[in-house]
């Protein structure tokens, strides 16, 4: 049967306010509480208590008496260490580890808590130092980072997969960071396939790290997705540190210009990724080391100049038009044949429309595989009808006025007609200009077939029928004379 009592009330006390007197008069009682086996319904012990309110020399007292109790853990795993350790008090954090302490138990009971994993909850499997590193408490991890010796002794990777440089990293703590690579040796360790650089480059000490382990800048994560990748998204993090990271980002490129051509597993390319996220100065930088880089479409097909436009990037696309990387690029069309100018007329970006319309090799003319052009695009709101103009004045056209244009000037065979129609999803005002068109070449084609052969000379066709006018006019004339001769000649006789 096990030996464990609920804590006494006054000993609970006692570790919550810090008294002193209360608790020696407990201690010396002539048959005080096992400090070791009188606990809360969680298991903490009165050390738990009085290191969770910060009583220095409640914890002294205690440790004193009864040292095991550094290393008695409650149901969630935790030692007093932990606590301490996540609380970020160094006062404690030094009574409760063995540096400069005499005694042997003591010292035992501090270097087992150090080495200790908690298993509570969700984030269960962390020794101390990996609870300070967690929480940001940077002061507590580098007095922790002191017993290596005693940490290395067992594994200092946590259930999470999580490596001492790793959290380290992800704290953003720049000077543990670089305590733990002068020590050598270290675990590279990361929660999915993720490497301390990764999460580095994300809390701006990156390059400590490019640096120190260069190894690490092309090793991928569990997502196909590299330290330039998680560069490129620095834009979404967007605090004090981002330009720093934008100095990463150039570090990085300037180091391993290849790692720009090489997609995660979604298909996205750093530059991709930088479009949508980035300050135009990262997608700058990019392009700069990798200017072919520009060609790199993701998995809908769409470049950099279609992203600026779909996530209406003003800036970051009035960079890359007037880059020459794009002047190819400019009516290139994604999966579903759309330009960047329909996806600006799709989504009434007014700005990026006007960007695009002041690049020359624009060409307004291009379909999609709708069959629509970007004015067809148009729809009938003040804003889009003020889309529309701009559009008209550039000398856009609809779709279906196109084709008219295009089977006037260039007419088609009925094969080829058939075959234009077929590619065309907008098949009824495809066949609704063609009945128009067949209609205007019907007419001129039925005029031709009454031509004069030779030639046809309107002046010599009009003094023939002059002449032949005149012709019948003076015979109907001398007919009339004919006639009033003889009426004349009869009413004489009579």
């Amino acid at each position: 049967m096990s030996p464990e009592k609920n804590m006494d009330v006054q000993l609970h006390k006692a570790a919550r306010e810090g008294h002193m007197e209360l608790l020696t008069s407990i201690l010396e009682k002539k048959h005080p509480p096992d400090l070791t086996f009188s606990l809360t319904p969680q298991k903490n012990t009165a050390l738990h208590i009085a290191v969770a309110f910060g009583h220095e020399q409640i914890v002294l007292e205690m440790i004193r008496r009864m040292p095991s109790l550094i290393s008695q853990p409650n149901s969630k795993g935790d030692t007093p260490l932990h606590i301490a350790a996540k609380a970020g008090d160094l006062s404690l954090t030094e009574l409760l580890t063995p540096h400069l302490v005499e005694q042997v138990r003591w010292r035992e009971a501090g270097a087992a808590a150090l080495k200790m994993k908690n298993s509570g909850g969700n984030s269960g499997g962390y020794m101390p130092i990996h609870e300070a590193l967690k929480k940001g408490h940077e002061v507590v991890a580098v007095h922790l980072l002191g017993f290596a010796g005693d940490i290395e002794a067992a594994d200092d990777v946590s259930d999470a997969g999580e490596s001492l440089l790793y959290l380290t990293s992800e704290a953003g703590l720049y000077y543990s960071v670089t305590v733990m690579l002068r020590r050598g040796n270290f675990s590279a360790l990361g929660p999915q396939g993720r490497n301390p650089l990764h999460i580095a480059v994300i809390r701006g000490i990156g390059h400590v790290l490019v640096e120190t382990a260069p190894h690490l800048i092309k090793a991928a994560d569990d997502f196909g997705k590299t330290a330039l990748h998680y560069a490129s998204t620095i834009g979404y993090y967007y605090d004090d540190n981002i330009w720093i990271r934008i100095q990463i980002l150039r570090i990085l490129m300037s180091t391993e210009p290849s790692l720009a051509y090489k997609s995660d597993n979604d298909g996205n390319y750093p530059l991709v990724i930088a479009t949508i996220e980035a300050p135009s100065e990262a997608v700058e930088i990019i392009l700069g080391y990798c200017p072919d880089s520009a060609e790199l479409v993701d998995r809908s097909g769409r470049n950099a100049l279609h992203l600026a436009v779909l996530n209406n990037r003003v800036s970051t696309l009035d960079s890359l038009i007037k880059r020459p990387e794009f002047k190819m690029l400019i009516n290139q069309p994604d999966n579903g044949g759309n330009t960047p100018m329909h996806l600006a007329t799709q989504h009434n970006y007014m700005k990026i429309m006007e960007l695009l319309l002041t690049c020359e090799d624009l060409d307004l003319a291009t379909t999609n595989k709708e069959g629509l052009t970007a004015m067809d695009i148009c729809g009938y709101t003040t804003k889009q009808r003020m889309i529309h103009d701009k559009l008209k004045r550039r000398g856009a056209l609809p779709s279906h006025q196109l084709w008219r244009e295009m089977l006037l000037m260039h007419p088609s065979s009925p094969s080829r007609v058939l075959e234009l129609v077929s590619i065309s999803s907008n098949k009824e005002a495809v066949i609704n200009t063609l009945s128009v068109v067949t209609a205007l070449v019907a007419t001129v084609t039925f005029a031709a077939a009454f031509a004069v052969p030779g030639g046809y000379k309107n002046d010599d066709h009009m003094k023939r029928r002059t002449e032949k006018k005149k012709t019948a006019t003076e015979g109907i004339g001398d007919q009339q004379r004919g006639s009033r001769g003889r009426v004349g000649e009869s009413q004489r006789g009579s």
